[in-house]
This record gives structure tokens, C-alpha cells and sequence, in this order.
């Protein structure tokens, strides 16, 4: 008997080390699925992340171009004011020359003035305003003779009436205008 129950013993220990091994297959097909589940939990969070990612790299990349636009915009700006403060400058400029010219013609004005005053014999003095100049007097009735026909004829007058009025006429009109010479 000792030939016959060996094959039975034999297959009973093969069936139980096959059980074993099923058992053994059935319980890491098991684990293995539970580290597929954990797998594919991974792999969604990570897409997850991957399409938050891809959501901020579209709002930093909408947030670099407006920020582009701005940049635009402001050296836009900056360009403007510099062609405006260049065209100030050129206008200072050009008002400063006109001023320097209008005080060059004031002056030569000036000088005509005081040069006429002296021809009918008024003084212009800073300290003391107008005075009567004896020696521009002299040669203001010279150059009208109260006995001169011209000079009668011309006005219409009586002799040295137009020397008296032409005196008055300018010490009047100036000593408004250039009093405090």
C-alpha cells in the first residue's frame, strides 16, 4: 500500500502547497490592486496639480503681457513728457531771447528819451527826476527861433508858444512814465 497512498499523499500535498500558492496569488493580486487604486489616486492628484500648474502659467502668462502693456504705456508716456519738456525748453528759450531783445530796444528807447528831454532842455536825473537843463534850453531856442518865420508859419502861433507847448507836452508825458527813472 505503501506505492498506492504515496500518490494520493503526494497529490494532497500538492493540491494543499497549490491552495497555499493560490492563496498566496489571490491575496498579492489584492495588494497589487490596492497599490493600482493607490497608483491611480496619485496619478489624479498629480494631474490635478499638473492642470492647476497649467492655470497658473496661463495667469502669470495673461499677467505678463498686461504688465508688457503697461510697461508700453508708461515708456509711452515718459516719451511725451520728454518731447513736451523739449518743446518747453525751446519756448524758455526762445521767450528769454525775445526779453533779452524787448531790453535791449527799452534801453535804446531810453536813451532816446533822455537824449529828446535834453534837446528841449529837461534833465532826467535818478535822484532828483526831471530838471531844467539851461544849456538844452539855449539850444532848444535855437533850433526854434521864437522870431523864426518857419517856425510861426508851421504852428500858427505866436513866437515861442511851440517851444513852450512842446516843453509842456513832454514834461508832462514823461514825467508820468519814467518818474521814478
Amino acid at each position: 500500500m505503501g506505492r498506492a497512498s504515496d500518490p494520493a499523499h503526494s497529490s494532497a500535498q500538492s493540491a494543499k502547497e497549490t491552495a497555499v500558492k493560490i492563496e498566496e496569488a489571490i491575496n498579492k493580486s489584492a495588494h497589487g490592486v490596492q497599490i493600482s487604486d493607490k497608483v491611480a489616486q496619485s496619478l489624479s492628484e498629480i494631474i490635478e496639480k499638473a492642470r492647476k500648474v497649467d492655470g497658473f502659467v496661463s495667469e502669470i502668462a495673461l499677467a505678463s503681457k498686461e504688465q508688457n502693456q503697461g510697461i508700453s504705456q508708461v515708456n509711452s508716456a515718459v516719451s511725451q513728457m520728454d518731447k513736451v519738456t523739449q518743446s518747453n525748453a525751446a519756448s524758455a528759450e526762445e521767450t528769454a531771447g525775445a526779453a533779452e531783445e524787448l531790453n535791449a530796444q527799452a534801453a535804446l528807447q531810453m536813451e532816446t528819451v533822455v537824449e529828446l528831454l535834453n534837446l528841449v532842455g529837461i534833465t532826467l536825473t535818478p535822484a532828483t527826476g526831471f530838471t531844467e537843463n539851461s544849456n538844452a534850453k539855449a539850444a532848444t531856442a535855437k533850433a526854434y527861433p521864437p522870431n523864426g518865420k518857419a517856425s510861426r508859419a508851421a504852428s500858427g502861433s505866436k513866437p515861442g508858444s511851440r517851444i513852450a507847448s512842446d516843453r509842456q507836452a513832454v514834461a508832462t508825458g514823461v514825467s508820468g512814465g519814467f518818474k521814478d527813472f
